[in-house]
C-alpha cells in the first residue's frame, strides 16, 4: 500500500509536468521534480521492501504477492519509463525458481 501510496503521487506529479498546470511560476518546474524525486524514492523502496517480505512470509500463489509484484511492475513501466525491468519482474513472479 505505501509502494502504491508514492506510486500515485508520482503519477500526478508527472501528470502535472505534462499538463503545465500546477503553479504560474518559475518554481513549477523545481517543484514538480523534486516531488516526483521524493515519491519516486520513496514508491521504490517501498515496493522492494514489501516484495522482500512477501516472497519470504507469503506463498507464491498468494493473491496479495501476485498483486504486490503487479504493482511494483507497473511502477517500473509507468513512473521510471523502464519496460525491461518490468517485464524481468512479471518472469521472475512466473517462473518456477521463484515459487
Amino acid at each position: 500500500m505505501k509502494g502504491d501510496y508514492f506510486r500515485y503521487i508520482a503519477e500526478i506529479a508527472t501528470n502535472v509536468e505534462r499538463q503545465g498546470n500546477v503553479l504560474n511560476s518559475l518554481e513549477k518546474p523545481i517543484f514538480v521534480l523534486i516531488r516526483f524525486a521524493e515519491t519516486t524514492e520513496a514508491s521504490k523502496w517501498a515496493y522492494k521492501d514489501g516484495f522482500e517480505l512477501a516472497k519470504n512470509e507469503l506463498i507464491a500463489t498468494n493473491p496479495i504477492r501476485l498483486g504486490l509484484a503487479l504493482n511494483f511492475s507497473v511502477f517500473y513501466y509507468e513512473i521510471l519509463g523502464d519496460p525491461d525491468a518490468a517485464v524481468r519482474l512479471a518472469k521472475q513472479v512466473c517462473s518456477i525458481e521463484y515459487m
